[in-house]
């Protein structure tokens, strides 16, 4: 039975009095942030009159968005304790709506800044020594310049924006809320409902029969609206187009990577890379047609472990001892930071009543950089704790190193942190195991990592910018025309292993990063670069270990690209992708001996 909040020991609930202790200071800085607003205000039409009003300008701008975001930490990590308690969503609405009022007031800043020169900026920083801090901040403004449009032209384009992304809306209602599906009969054969929530745990069912009724199920009610999903999407991509060219952009992707500063030539270079190394893929498949002991390999059959159902038990205490040995090559200091956030309670471990599902890691500037875990003692709760607290760390670092206007680290970075902690978790869980079994499970978990966010992610991004070359070329795209592309795609990547079902080709309608406008390119980017420091790492590459803290403490000081250079990582290299397809073909090699020397000793 799951235990009310007030039933959970205080050592296992994050603090977030250390944020605030009382309503007073809250409505205190909410009062503050209405005087940094008018602060503003009062600066509108004359930002550029001085040096001294540029300084006042940002100074006020950024205090303003530090305080907003540390109100909002605490607000939203209130609420996730607990949803079903309307007292703790009453702040967050007020936020949100205090938010739009903000937003609303100083929307003038960006467009007042660019009817200047960026001459004029670079003329006060060299006045005012004290505006150098905001240097990255201003390039990064005025590198829109050229993609900005006239006050006019803003101000209409405003007034019909949120129209254009309705279609991503009606979307994610459609398939949150109204979309049901056909009841399946589980392992015992009783007859249940399917849902997006538990289609996950009856796709890896042993039993081939719940698998195949549930992907038939699910997919029988995708393709039956179809015609539906072919409309939001080409709807939402053509806007996207639009706007690109509105915005002066050579092409959506152009657009769509100019914030993270990333050339487009860095996603070809990845579908092209990946596209010359699908030999690991159909090793992969042959493998698991084996284990699975069957000829033919269908598309319900990807998601079911190689392995047997492997249910061994961590207590928290075993957790966090796993957690910190394996990261213990990173140094003292950093463990000693991330024994703390067990001892500061940064962490929220264990499920009650109400609780918001999943994992995260979240915070701001001025407060810890807290974790939301949901922790039953599995496998993956093991690599949970590794993964959102690589999230943290690189928070952490950057926080302490960086003032707060460079301070965020892109979200092209995010997944490195994390994902670099979890393959060196694995990798020193693999050494340590203590049956073939446990290193089965481990190999196995490590296999999955890679190929659904390596190979699967890329597949998706090859198949967006497909997507959107068609329709930037006036194309026509029918339901026909998208399901067999993605077919296509399919057999590609799974290098004709597997049974081309009639529900395959409909996977797409059910990938809600689609309307995410060229998201999935960054998990596949993430991996490849995390694999490369992390076998670094693994091996006691003492320069990397010392690069590798010091690019966590870059938070936004750099572009994302600049960011990972510092490291040895150029992703316009092939080298860097090519060596996550060695890493997976090496993973499911040593699966395969680990397997055959099992057998014999059974």
């Amino acid at each position: 039975m799951i235990k009310t909040r007030d039933k959970i020991e205080e050592q296992y609930k994050w603090d977030l009095s250390k944020i605030y202790s009382n309503k007073k200071d809250i409505e205190k800085d909410i009062k503050e942030l209405d005087k940094l607003t008018k602060k503003i205000l009062s600066l509108k039409g004359k930002i550029l009159d001085s040096a001294t009003n540029l300084l006042n300008l940002l100074n006020t701008s950024y205090n303003l968005d530090r305080l907003f975001d540390k109100l909002y930490t605490y607000a939203s990590l209130k609420n996730d304790e607990d949803l079903s308690n309307n007292k703790n969503s009453v702040l967050i609405e007020k936020l949100t709506n205090l938010s739009s009022k903000i937003n609303a007031n100083t929307s003038f800043i960006v467009p007042e800044l660019l009817e200047s020169d960026y001459k004029v900026v670079k003329e006060y920083i060299k006045e005012e020594s004290a505006l150098k801090v905001y240097q990255k901040n201003l390039k990064d403004i005025f590198r829109y310049k050229k993609h900005h449009l006239s006050k006019e032209e803003e101000k209409l384009l405003s007034f019909i924006m949120p129209n254009l992304y309705n279609t991503s809306t009606v979307y994610s209602i459609f398939t949150n809320s109204d979309m049901t599906f056909n009841k399946i009969h589980d392992e015992d054969n009783n007859l249940v409902d399917l849902n997006e929530s538990n289609y996950s745990i009856y796709i890896r069912s042993k039993n081939k029969r719940v698998r195949k009724e549930a992907y038939e199920s699910l997919f029988t009610g995708y393709k039956q609206f179809a015609n539906s999903f072919t409309s939001t999407l080409t709807s939402f991509i053509n806007s996207e187009v639009k706007l690109s060219k509105i915005y002066k952009y050579n092409s959506a992707l152009e657009s769509a990577l100019f914030d993270d500063n990333v050339d487009p030539s860095i996603y070809q270079n990845l579908i092209d890379t990946i596209n010359n190394n699908l030999e690991p893929i159909k090793e992969y498949l042959k493998l698991k047609k084996e284990l699975l002991k069957t000829d033919k390999l269908h598309f319900y059959d990807i998601s079911v472990s190689m392995i047997e159902d492997y249910d061994k038990k961590y207590s928290l205490e075993e957790a966090k001892e796993i957690v910190f040995n394996a990261l213990e090559i990173l140094g003292k200091d950093y463990i000693d930071i991330l024994k703390s956030a067990f001892t500061n309670r940064w962490i929220d471990i264990y499920n009650n009543k109400g609780k918001r599902s999943g994992a995260y890691s979240g915070g701001s500037y001025d407060t810890y950089p807290y974790v939301l875990l949901n922790f039953e003692g599995t496998l993956n709760d093991v690599s949970t704790i590794a993964h959102e607290l690589g999230h943290s760390m690189h928070s952490y670092y950057s926080h302490n190193k960086q003032p707060y206007n460079i301070s965020q680290y892109k979200i092209f970075v995010a997944e490195v942190a994390s994902t670099t902690n979890e393959i060196l978790l694995n990798k020193y869980m693999i050494d340590h195991a203590n049956s073939k079994e446990e290193k089965l499970a481990l190999l196995n978990n490590l296999i999955e990592l890679f190929r659904a966010t390596f190979y699967r992610q890329t597949m998706f991004a090859e198949f967006e910018l497909y997507l959107y070359e068609n329709i930037e070329k006036d194309n026509v795209l029918t339901t026909e025309i998208l399901v067999e592309e993605y077919e296509k795609l399919n057999k590609k990547y799974y290098v004709n292993e597997i049974d081309i079902d009639e529900f395959i080709g409909y996977e797409w309608c059910r990938v809600p990063h689609f309307y995410y406008n060229f998201y999935v390119y960054k998990y596949a980017l993430g991996i490849s670069a995390a694999n490369y420091i992390a076998n670094k790492i693994y091996n006691n590459d003492q320069e990397m270990i010392k690069k590798y803290k010091e690019f966590l403490s870059l938070g936004g000081s750099m572009d994302p690209i600049d960011e990972l250079r510092t490291l040895g990582i150029d992703l316009n290299d092939p080298k860097i992708i090519e060596e996550a397809t060695k890493e997976f073909k090496s993973l499911c090699t040593e699966f395969k001996n680990t397997y055959n020397e099992t057998k014999k000793v059974k």
